[in-house]
Order: structure tokens, then sequence, then C-alpha cells
């Protein structure tokens, strides 16, 4: 279960630091260059989730060794 908590918090963390540019960048300087790096911080973001939610996921199933 550790390496879906530290998914979580590398989310949570890339989602403290981009939350002022993401409401910046939406108000006030809105142009390609800027989308586009908030297009892909909002890809980082979802992937680190989807990956944190299939490490939970995966967490709960038995591991099984063929001898």
């Amino acid at each position: 279960m550790l390496a879906p908590v530290c998914l979580i918090v590398a989310a949570l963390n890339l989602v403290n630091s981009r939350i002022n540019g993401v409401a910046a960048i939406m108000t006030f300087e809105n142009n390609a260059q800027n989308m586009a790096d908030l297009q892909s911080a909002i890809i980082a973001i979802a992937a680190l989730i989807a990956a944190a939610v299939l490490a939970v996921f995966k967490a709960f199933f038995d591991v099984k060794k063929e001898a």
C-alpha cells in the first residue's frame, strides 16, 4: 500500500504547485503557450491519479508465485 500512498502524495503536491497557475491562466493569461502548459499539467495530474487508483485496486489482489 506504500506505492499508492506515494502516488497520491505526488498528485497532491503537483496540484498544489499548479493551482495558482491554472487560475491565472484561465482568468488573465489565456494564450496558446500557456494553454499548452496547462494541458500538460492536467494530463500529468490525471495520469498520477489514474496510477494511484490502479495501484490501490491492484493492492487487493493475491500474488501467486509458481514454483
